[in-house]
């Protein structure tokens, strides 16, 4: 834990825990000054910050989209429900490029 030390005129030392910046996906336990992670039906989109909840997963207000792209750190987009499928699958084949692109090795003939 990081402390800030405080002297005052009457020569009594306080010290004062100085709060951690948490990333997305986490909020600020004052008490444990630590970021922990948001629970599965919340997120945190801030960078450096010290908020101190998660926000909650909100509902596509038409009942016929749903939403995609949501996790810890994203709210995701709520989108008619009949591309919902054909979005996952887009999804999901760009998420399995993004980690081929760095973790595939591609022989060239």
């Amino acid at each position: 834990t990081i402390t800030t030390t405080i002297t005052t005129s009457t020569s009594i030392t306080h010290t004062i825990p100085t709060p951690i910046s948490c990333g997305p996906g986490e909020f600020l336990n004052e008490t444990l000054n630590s970021c922990i992670p948001c629970s599965s039906n919340s997120y945190q989109d801030a960078h450096k910050h010290y908020n101190t909840s998660c926000h909650p997963h909100m509902k596509c207000v038409n009942s016929n989209h749903v939403r995609i792209g949501q996790s810890s750190a994203s709210n995701g987009v709520c989108i008619p429900s009949v591309q919902a499928s054909s979005a996952s699958s887009i999804l999901q084949q760009s998420m399995l490029e993004q980690k081929c692109s760095s973790l595939c090795l591609v022989s060239v003939a």
